[in-house]
């Protein structure tokens, strides 16, 4: 290889890119590394792959499940193929997550959240955030829209609690 491309190459990989080197030496492509995306746990050093035996599922017996070794708790279970186990998504009580959301405030409460001209919708619920004593979501209505509440603009909370 020529100084020229490993200068190249050098510069790629301190940004955090991935580059790929043709068998005649020439720079095939760069793309993004896995260690330039922080949403996945992939690059963390506490992520292990642990088996995950399912006694009631006999045809897949080599599942494994990754599991964070700081908080001792299990990321993502039943990854059978190579593929299912590389960018797994960080979970939101990961200590190395953006601190973007509500989840891990101990200030977030659900309160009910009746809207009189929708009698559809009345077991909907809203998210509060009790020490600015303000509405952070409403018209909550599944329990899937309960979670990964984005932290708003007026937050005062910068670190976790």
């Amino acid at each position: 290889m020529d100084e020229k491309l490993k200068k190249e190459i050098e510069e790629y990989e301190k940004v955090g890119l991935d580059v790929v080197v043709t068998q005649k030496g020439k720079l095939s492509y760069a793309t993004n590394g896995i260690k330039q995306d922080t949403n996945y746990c992939d690059s963390c050093r506490f992520l292990t792959f642990q088996p995950d035996p399912d006694p009631y599922d006999w045809f897949r017996d080599g599942d494994q499940k990754a599991v964070c070794q700081k908080m001792n708790e299990t990321i993502q279970g039943a990854l059978e193929r190579p593929s299912e186990m590389v960018q797994i998504r960080k979970p939101s009580w990961c200590p190395k997550q953006e601190d973007n959301y509500c989840d891990s405030c101990r200030f977030l409460t659900f309160q009910p959240d009746p809207d009189p001209y929708d009698w559809f919708r009345d077991g909907d619920q809203k998210a509060v955030c009790q020490k600015m004593n303000e509405t952070i979501q409403g018209a909550l209505e599944r329990p899937s829209e309960m979670v990964q509440i984005r932290k708003p603009a007026w937050c005062p909370r910068s670190v976790k609690d």
